[in-house]
């Protein structure tokens, strides 16, 4: 197809809109069938019900009115102003994207639809927007409601105030002139499609306006999903390439991708501070007590924001062992306080602020027991010295993402060991650079 000023060039039958020829930077004869790609570095495939889509089944739509009628099952898709200036019709869209990878990058997203009727004004601006806030029920959404039983948002845009959803969208990320020529228009709606890959659950559909500046009664009308020529029903076409994974170390170990990015101690039941040791310690004492918890962090932030992580290790080296001959050691986000290294202890993080109080450990002690997540990996150590991994992949994105902040880690003594039971690593001052810290991360953009 022809893209020009929103219209379908569909002159040429060979060139249609579903038709798997096409691919995202026009035709190519070297696209390889099922996988639609055009060359090794993007894919173009196409969402719904339309003649030779990949993904049938996947558009919902409807369109709702100034009134409570429910049109879900309606051939059209209509558009429509009245009085003069004021939206009486709206149309929702919702695709399910779930074929599209999670780390994609989104190059382009169109949305089509064939125009099956015209009237009134000789060109007519219909927007497209994302819906924020409710996610509509396709059933029961009408001009009240978005489910049948809640309200959209309150405004005063639309005849006798009727909402029709105009306060639950986000501003228009394309505007197409429409004149009154029926055949396929299109909509640029790339950046929304990117979000929604990000964020699979912010996809609560979007919303195709009526013209807020037209006569009264003009309208455009679309054909719908459950119209009865599969040639004219709505249909996305998203190109997309996914990035080649990457692989970086973070750690002071020969050839390391980026040194001097780890911090790490060891605090005990006790006010030392370890943090120039050679060593890490994992120790018990009493019986089923912690009495040494292992602090580290990782400047992450030559990781690029958006990065989705594949995985992420942290390798410890085990230099001693001791007591029962297998110990359990969990790995934890440290919650609450971010350490500083210097002076973090058992009783404080910071050298005078204390961790949160707990009875967990000897004395009462607070140890950080209280200031970190549940375990995101636990390893069970038997006695021989060697590199030891935990899997950190959920803590790492997270700090990329901004869900919490990266406070560091905490490698947790085994808390149902026998006293005098431990395990000791090498530290980020260890003589030996092979043995020191590292985290290995894989991620792709």
């Amino acid at each position: 197809y022809t893209e020009n000023q929103g219209d379908f060039n569909d002159s040429d039958p060979t060139i249609h809109p579903g038709a798997a020829e096409i691919c995202g930077d026009g035709i190519d004869q070297d696209c390889d069938g099922a996988d639609l790609t055009c060359d090794s570095e993007s894919q173009t495939v196409f969402f719904g019900d339309a003649s030779n889509t990949d993904f049938p089944g996947t558009i919902q739509d409807t369109f709702i009115n100034i009134n409570q009628s429910v049109n879900v099952a309606s051939a059209q898709l209509n558009t429509y102003t009245w009085p003069a200036n004021k939206p009486a019709n709206a149309v929702l869209v919702k695709i399910d994207l779930s074929q599209i990878p999670a780390d994609a990058h989104i190059q382009s997203a169109t949305l089509v639809l064939y125009q099956t009727d015209a009237g009134g004004d000789e060109t007519y601006d219909v927007s497209v927007h994302k819906l924020i806030d409710s996610s509509p029920d396709f059933s029961h959404a009408n001009g009240y409601t978005y489910n049948g039983i809640e309200d959209w948002a309150a405004n005063e845009l639309c005849y006798n105030n009727i909402p029709l959803a105009q306060s639950n969208i986000s501003p228009a990320q394309d505007v197409i002139s429409l004149d009154k020529n029926l055949g396929y228009k299109a909509w640029n709606v790339t950046g929304m499609v990117q979000d929604w890959v990000n964020d699979p659950a912010s996809n609560n559909g979007l919303l195709l306006n009526s013209d807020a500046i037209a006569s009264a009664d003009s309208y455009r009308f679309f054909a719908s999903t459950e119209s009865s020529d599969p040639e004219l029903r709505p249909m996305l076409e998203v190109v997309y390439t996914k990035s080649e994974p990457q692989t970086i170390a973070f750690s002071n170990r020969p050839n390391a991708d980026y040194p001097g990015t780890v911090q790490d101690t060891f605090i005990n039941i006790n006010q030392e501070v370890n943090v120039t040791s050679g060593q890490l310690n994992t120790y018990t004492w009493p019986q089923n007590t912690p009495a040494n918890a292992v602090l580290l962090k990782f400047d992450i932030s030559s990781l690029p924001s958006g990065a989705k992580i594949q995985s992420a290790t942290l390798s410890l080296y085990q230099t001693g062992a001791g007591g029962d001959p297998t110990y359990d050691v969990s790995i934890h986000k440290v919650i609450n306080f971010n350490p500083d290294f210097a002076y973090a202890d058992g009783y404080s993080y910071d050298g005078v602020n204390g961790w949160t109080a707990n009875d967990i450990c000897y004395n009462s002690i607070p140890l950080a027991q209280d200031d970190i997540a549940p375990a995101d990996d636990l390893k069970i150590l038997d006695q021989t010295l060697e590199y030891k991994q935990w899997d950190v992949t959920k803590m790492v994105q997270d700090w990329v993402s901004g869900t919490s902040p990266n406070f560091g880690m905490m490698l947790n003594s085994d808390a149902v060991a026998g006293a005098d039971s431990y395990r000791f690593f090498a530290s980020d001052e260890s003589t030996d650079p092979e043995k020191r810290p590292e985290l290995t991360i894989t991620f792709s953009k």
